[in-house]
C-alpha cells in the first residue's frame, strides 16, 4: 500500500486573499509535479483527501484531475492536527491515497508513519512537493520524494 503526501501549493498571502488560494505560480507548479507524478511515476491513489483550507482543496482539485479519481475534504488534515488520526486509518487500508495538507501535520505523520514518532523529521516539504511512503511486512518506508 502505498499513501502520496502532498504538500499544498504556493499560497497568496492573507493580505491579498483572505482564503489564501492558489497562486498562479502555485498552481502551475502543482499541475507540473501532478502530470509528472502521473507521468513518470505511476502515482496513482484510489482517492484524493485534503484539508479544508482553499489552498489545500485547490491543489487536490488539480491532482484529483490529473489522476482522474475522486477528490473530498476530510478532518485531521489542517496544519495542527494529531497525525495519529490519519497514521491509525491507513495503517489498515489496502487502497492507494493521496493526502494533500500542510506544515507541520505532514512532516509529523511522516515520521510518525516511518520511525514511530511524529517529533522525528525525515524530509522537508517544499510547497508543491510530493512525498511516496510504501507499507509492506516490515512497516512504512519513504519509497520516493520529495519531489518539486
Amino acid at each position: 500500500m502505498r499513501a502520496y503526501l502532498v504538500r499544498h501549493g504556493e499560497a497568496k498571502s492573507a493580505d491579498a486573499e483572505p482564503e489564501r488560494g492558489l497562486t498562479d505560480t502555485g498552481a502551475d507548479r502543482v499541475r507540473r509535479v501532478a502530470k509528472r507524478g502521473v507521468d513518470e511515476l505511476g502515482v496513482q491513489p484510489a482517492r484524493v483527501f485534503h484539508s479544508d483550507k482553499a489552498r489545500a482543496r485547490q491543489t487536490a482539485e488539480i491532482w484529483a484531475q490529473q489522476l482522474n479519481v475522486p477528490h473530498e475534504e476530510a478532518d485531521g488534515l489542517a496544519p495542527n492536527d494529531d497525525p495519529t488520526r490519519w497514521a491509525t486509518r491507513i495503517e489498515t487500508d489496502d487502497e492507494d491515497v493521496m493526502l494533500v495538507g500542510h506544515l507541520p501535520h505532514l512532516e509529523r505523520l511522516l515520521g510518525l508513519l516511518v520511525t514511530g514518532s511524529p517529533d522525528q523529521t525525515l524530509v522537508g516539504f517544499a510547497v508543491g512537493a510530493l512525498v511516496v511512503v510504501e507499507r509492506d511486512h516490515d512497516g512504512w518506508s519513504v519509497s520516493g520524494g520529495p519531489y518539486t
